[in-house]
């Protein structure tokens, strides 16, 4: 990117007063803009916080091979833990530059894009991983084959999900994993399904659902607050892709699966004749 003249000058004085300043914004529009230095800064119209986050490691490399780098920072009202946990920073886009914090009409220099990948919670503290936008040129790029529909969730095998949808209160609770409500299915019914919690200390959160027993339902992990009864939730069919599962849903879910499930197989290719 281009320096400003000013910059440029104010790059060659010594000392130089210069601090790195860190803006994410998330796929629904919230902003979190942070300053490594101890006071506010007002710049291209965004507040930037002072906030003791700063990036634990940075790598810059030549070519299309992608930089990467490790932010981190403490929990406050806009980067929250229920928001990590609910996926709200996944994939938001992170930029990065250095500024002259006694002049911020300078513009700034060393300007970084790209975007949140994994996301760790440790401690009261969060840290996300930063990768460039060349990481996108290394993502896989069509689908490989498969026995089973690469679609899982019913939401992407353009149905109704309406029928499948069942609202739910808890009924009793035996860990955060483990609860009961008074919708009662087959057993299996909404394994690999989800459960969206509406109420509650996990309202606006979602977890897949490992399987049920009945009206007893087990999640995939732990939720991040405790259930107790009365919290309300929609419980979402489950389906595991496979062409059985799929006649259950219906003849387009059948006829639109992304699935190869009559190839022979790598053990079919791997046989030989039985003399």
């Amino acid at each position: 990117m281009p320096v400003s003249v000013a910059l440029k000058a104010h790059l060659a004085q010594s000392p130089s007063f210069l601090c790195e300043v860190w803006r994410m914004t998330a796929r629904s529009g919230i902003v979190a803009a942070y300053a490594a230095h101890t006071r506010d800064l007002l710049f291209e119209s965004v507040t930037y916080k002072a906030a003791p986050v700063e990036p634990t490691r940075s790598t810059r490399k030549v070519g299309l091979e992608a930089d990467g780098a490790e932010i981190s920072g403490v929990f406050d009202d806009i980067i929250t833990e229920a928001g990590i946990v609910g996926g709200q920073w996944r994939m938001a886009r992170i930029q990065k530059e250095i500024v002259n914090f006694t002049d911020l009409s300078m513009d700034s220099c060393w300007k970084q894009v790209g975007f949140v990948g994994e996301t760790l919670i440790r401690n009261g503290t969060w840290s996300f991983e930063f990768q460039s936008l060349a990481e996108l040129l290394s993502q896989q790029i069509g689908d490989l084959t498969s026995p089973i529909d690469r679609r899982r969730r019913l939401s992407e095998l353009g149905i109704d999900i309406a029928a499948f949808t069942h609202a739910a209160t808890v009924t009793a609770v035996t860990n955060r994993m483990e609860f009961t409500t008074g919708v009662v299915q087959t057993d299996d019914y909404f394994r690999y399904g989800l459960a969206v919690w509406l109420t509650g200390a996990n309202a606006g959160l979602e977890m897949e659902i490992k399987d049920n027993t009945g009206a007893l339902i087990e999640l995939q992990l732990p939720m991040r607050s405790s259930i107790v009864i009365g919290d309300t939730l929609q419980l979402i069919r489950g389906y595991d892709g496979t062409r059985d599962s799929a006649k259950l849903l219906g003849a387009e879910v059948v006829y639109g699966m992304q699935a190869e499930p009559d190839l022979p197989g790598l053990r079919k290719v791997l046989t030989y004749p039985q003399v």
